[in-house]
């Protein structure tokens, strides 16, 4: 496995064996770092199973993943600003360093996201047809496609519409 991988595995370990004396620097950091951690470690699965993986071969779109991350996740905030679903605890005091914590966290959603779905496509069974890869630009937008966009605008309407933290999950 590549060294970023094993530094992955360390890692998760570590943090999860020191979690219960709450160490406050690995207490107030655990979330973007386990995230991160886990990202290495996944990629390096991928790498040795695949030969070719998001770090390894595509650092350049990690990176721009990463960044795309920070603004997509915002846009959950404003719906949470809304329906009050979820807080955070154990957040930096000083704002500057709260927003370095929240923009790492918030950095490794997509990428978590990603390598995971190529985790599970290199881990799959090749002849399951559930796990197959598809183009999405030659899907084609027949009625099920179409009731499939409005369903998911509703769903990102309704929170707006009715505020209720029930309705967290859809958006």
């Amino acid at each position: 496995m590549a060294w970023h991988g094993w530094l992955g595995a360390l890692v998760l370990l570590a943090d999860q064996a020191l979690l219960p004396w709450q160490i406050p620097v690995l207490a107030r950091w655990f979330t973007p770092v386990m995230w991160t951690a886990y990202i290495l470690l996944a990629d390096a699965l991928v790498l040795r199973r695949e030969g070719r993986s998001l770090l390894h071969d595509r650092p350049r779109e990690a990176l721009l993943m990463a960044t795309a991350s920070i603004p997509l996740w915002l846009l959950f905030e404003g719906y949470n600003a809304r329906l009050r679903n979820w807080a955070y605890f154990g957040v930096p005091e000083d704002p500057w360093v709260a927003a370095i914590a929240y923009a790492w966290a918030f950095a490794t959603i997509w990428p978590a996201i990603f390598v995971t779905a190529e985790l599970v496509g290199c881990l799959r069974d090749r002849r399951a047809p559930a796990f197959r890869r598809v183009d999405p630009r030659r899907v084609p937008l027949d009625a099920a496609g179409w009731l499939g966009i409005a369903a998911g605008a509703a769903m990102l309407l309704a929170p707006v519409v009715r505020p209720s933290p029930w309705l967290a999950a859809p958006v």
